[in-house]
């Protein structure tokens, strides 16, 4: 996962994530920033400062649960996980 420069473009940080990434999300109420990776692991990485992230968890998930999405209020993550006709939703939370 890289954290870049939004005025530069330049990468300023990264941290090792899992395979087969699909999304990332940033929370900025928490500073954490979120990878769900395909093996079945979410990432999380913590914004120490504007340069630097930090590794704080690896999250075991579901394998194929890719797709990622934050709710800022609340600062759970939800996953989809599934195939064919069935789906679910994985909700994880503090």
């Amino acid at each position: 996962m890289e954290m870049i420069d939004s005025t530069t473009g330049k990468v300023v940080a990264t941290v090792p994530i899992g395979d087969g990434v699909d999304g990332n999300v940033f929370d900025p109420g928490t500073q954490l920033a979120f990878s769900s990776n395909g093996e079945g692991t979410v990432t999380i990485a913590h914004e120490d400062s504007p340069e630097k992230l930090t590794v704080v968890q690896t999250l075991k998930t579901q394998r194929g649960a890719r797709t990622i999405a934050l709710d800022s209020k609340t600062h759970n993550i939800y996953l989809a996980a599934g195939s064919g006709e069935s789906c679910k939703v994985l909700v994880f939370g503090k």
